[in-house]
C-alpha cells in the first residue's frame, strides 16, 4: 500500500518514501515510523486524537507531525496505530489537521524493535518530480 524502503544508515534508521500526493507521503511516513518500531502490526485502537500543526515548510510540518507521534509514545506510552483523517492546506503557511488512532501500551508487554529518540532534519527534503513526491527521513535511535 505505502511505498517506502528502509536504507542502510551507519547509526540510525533511514527510510526513503514515495507517493502520489503529499498527504499520502505523510501517511507513508507514519507507517514507516510504525514499522521501525514494531515487527508486527497492532490492528486495534481504543482512542482517537485530533491534532493540528502549522509550519513554514512541508519538511518542518512533517518533522513536527512525526515528532508529536513519537512524543506521544515516549512520554505517554500512547502508540499511534493509524491515521484516519488527514487534511493539508497551504495558505501563508502549511497547515495539517489529522485524527490519529491508537492505544496506550505497556512497553514491557510488547516487543518493540527500536526506540526512536527523535525525527531529524538530516538530509530531509520533500521533492515533487513529475507526479511523485519523494523524501528521506532519518529516525535517530
Amino acid at each position: 500500500m505505502y511505498n517506502y524502503k528502509f536504507i542502510e544508515h551507519t547509526a540510525d534508521i533511514a527510510v526513503e518514501l514515495t507517493s502520489s500526493t503529499i498527504e499520502e507521503l505523510f501517511l507513508c511516513a507514519v507507517d514507516a515510523w510504525n514499522k521501525a518500531m514494531l515487527d508486527a502490526e497492532i490492528l486495534y485502537d481504543d482512542e482517537k486524537i485530533k491534532l493540528d500543526f502549522e509550519a513554514e515548510s512541508l519538511e518542518e510540518l512533517l518533522v513536527n507531525f512525526l515528532s508529536e507521534i513519537n512524543y506521544l509514545f515516549l512520554s505517554k506510552k500512547w502508540f499511534c496505530t493509524s491515521v484516519e483523517d488527514i487534511k493539508l492546506h497551504h495558505t501563508n503557511n502549511y497547515k495539517l489537521t489529522v485524527r490519529l488512532a491508537g492505544l496506550t501500551v505497556q512497553p514491557s508487554k510488547i516487543d518493540f524493535k527500536e526506540e526512536i529518540k527523535a525525527i531529524t532534519y538530516h538530509r530531509l527534503e520533500i521533492k515533487k518530480e513529475k507526479d511523485e513526491y519523494t523524501t528521506r527521513i532519518i529516525f535517530d535511535i
